[in-house]
């Protein structure tokens, strides 16, 4: 319909048919059978209705747009806890490779009295606290992991002291003083102990992450 203004303009209003005054006749929204004209006659039959569906399709949307953010963020944590479970592997490794160079460059120094053996085998052995407090950082929110760590340092901290006993009696008495006293499957013991301990953590590690990953599929398939 068309009608004149005060000041004879033109003004066009679409209408859709129902009773005068209807909501629809305001709609700007395209006249072809559509999406548009059905929102028109839902608004024109029952205003109340067409504006609850309009709610209820904004909630939709948010709930989706909440769902794409908290996938998001479940993969944000999952990366991270992939990068932690790497970290404490390699603390590990780097206990275990610092203890061990120690160890052989110790049996070096004790078979050969060499300086060089000497000096490399205290190099080792300086290097292990750090290697140490690396992993004791890294497994602090851990309960069972810190029993782990700590049963781990006490048998680091033996086999240290029984490397430095045996260096300083090979100064101090020869490679004789030290055969004396030596007896292997002590030793040996202990670095099983060490080796056995250091594979228990990363085997939680890796259980840990599996854990943490399915939880996150879990959620990425529910949203």
């Amino acid at each position: 319909t068309q009608e004149r203004g005060p000041f004879s303009r033109t003004i066009t209003a679409r209408t859709c048919g129902g009773p005068s005054g209807c909501l629809a006749s305001r709609c700007r929204g395209p006249t072809s059978p559509g999406s548009g004209n059905l929102w028109r006659n839902l608004l024109c039959a029952s205003p109340k209705l067409a504006l609850r569906v309009r709610a209820e399709r904004c909630i939709a949307r948010c709930a989706d747009v909440a769902a794409v953010r908290s996938c998001k963020l479940g993969f944000s944590r999952a990366r991270f806890v992939g990068k932690h479970t790497l970290e404490v592997e390699q603390a590990l490794e780097s206990v275990l490779l610092e203890l061990t160079t120690a160890e052989s460059q110790q049996r070096l120094f004790v078979i050969t009295g060499s300086d060089a053996g000497l000096e490399a085998y205290g190099a080792a052995v300086s290097r292990v606290p750090g290697a140490l407090d690396r992993l004791a950082g890294l497994t602090e929110d851990n309960a069972e992991q810190t029993a782990r760590f700590e049963r781990l340092q006490a048998l680091v901290k033996t086999r240290i002291v029984t490397l430095r006993e045996f260096a300083e009696l090979r100064q101090n008495e020869g490679l004789d003083g030290v055969l004396a006293r030596l007896d292997p499957s002590t030793s040996r013991t202990v670095m099983e102990e060490i080796r056995a301990t250091t594979l228990e953590m990363s085997r939680v590690e890796g259980d840990l992450l599996r854990s943490r990953r399915e939880r996150v599929d879990l959620a990425y398939r529910s949203a």
